[in-house]
């Protein structure tokens, strides 16, 4: 490889992946348990700790989200389901964004508050606010990373945006002077915005609309009744290594488990994670290590469990180097250290 292509793949493994806090998906997650999918198939389906669902920390790769998506798309069977959900999130059923919409704002005011708190939130969508003469271009790019099913967040995106518009317009409000361009627009249900309102584009989405609007002051919206009051996370101080532990912890049992796959699961490249567990005087090994060592010891303490199994259970090819380990760490072999 030249001096330029080994540059180049060096920057490409510092590259962090975009993530999301799992917050942003509690609508989602909401409408789903209400349409009877149970809360242990959705962390099933992202990957997570059941306890996770609820954790503000817990930061998923944005491609998994989007995945996820699509799934929960495909699961009810409503096309449209992304669309709606943005138009609810708008009206309360968001909780971490409606600070924003809280106070004496304009639309203009919003616009920008919003993209400086989106930019803070893992790195996977960047909102941009363009004025050109009477017309606003309300702008919304994802990295070249981004998965095709990342259509469906621009889906939300353009139901929660165009809500916030109509509240703020109330009766002023016009279709015909607001246009979405979308990845898909098959995804926004009519009474979302007709169809004559939304164009098929590039990745991503764009609003485009007067440019007078900016002046209008936002409708305050508050919290659905029963909504917890939870603000999004501050993404750069989430542990590293508490997050990489439960990685681990979910895929214990996976022998082949790596490092590739470890940083895939937090959103990092190999580099980023290897250097963040160096800095944090750790490794992936002793990572594993000691969540094997904590549930070896727990699961051995139950009188039924079959050492055979809780070996396995925890990644071990075989019984052997399980009893090693389990020596090791205790001072004792399984089988002695049941019978104390």
């Amino acid at each position: 490889m030249n001096a330029f292509g080994d540059y180049a793949a060096k920057h490409e493994n510092m590259r962090t992946e975009p993530t999301q806090s799992i917050l942003l998906l509690h609508p989602i997650l909401d409408e789903l348990t209400a349409r009877g999918c149970s809360p242990e198939k959705i962390a099933d389906r992202l990957g997570v700790d059941l306890f996770e669902l609820d954790d503000p920390s817990a930061l998923l790769p944005a491609n998994t989200v989007y995945g996820f998506l699509s799934w929960a798309t495909e699961w009810t069977g409503d096309k449209k389901l992304c669309g709606c959900l943005g138009v609810r999130m708008a009206q309360g059923e968001w909780a971490p964004f409606l600070p924003l919409l809280a106070g004496d704002l304009t639309v203009w005011q919003f616009l920008l508050r919003f993209s400086s708190s989106a930019e803070e939130q893992g790195g996977s969508a960047t909102y941009r606010l363009e004025i050109e003469g009477q017309i606003a271009l309300w702008k919304l790019s994802r990295p070249v990373s981004a998965s095709n099913d990342a259509v469906y967040a621009d889906a939300i995106a353009v139901g929660f945006f165009v809500e916030v518009l109509k509240g703020a317009l109330s009766e002023n409000f016009d279709y015909k002077e607001l246009l979405a361009i979308t990845s898909d627009q098959t995804l926004i249900a009519e009474e979302v915005l007709p169809i004559t309102s939304v164009l098929d584009g590039a990745k991503g989405m764009a609003l485009r609309f007067p440019s007078s609007w900016l002046e209008v002051n936002l409708k305050t919206v508050k919290p659905k009744s029963g909504r917890p009051a939870m603000g999004l996370p501050d993404v750069g101080i989430v542990d590293l290594v508490e997050r990489t532990r439960r990685v681990v912890h979910r895929r214990i049992s996976d022998a082949e488990f790596g490092l590739k796959d470890a940083a895939h699961s937090v959103g990092m490249s190999v580099w980023k994670l290897q250097s963040g567990l160096r800095d944090a005087d750790t490794s992936l090994s002793e990572v594993r290590n000691d969540v094997r060592k904590v549930l070896a010891i727990e699961r051995i303490g139950r009188e039924n469990s079959d050492i055979a199994q809780v070996a396995a259970s925890l990644g071990y090819t075989s019984s052997s180097n399980f009893t090693r380990a389990f020596r090791k760490w205790t001072g004792t072999s399984p089988s002695q250290f049941r019978r104390r």
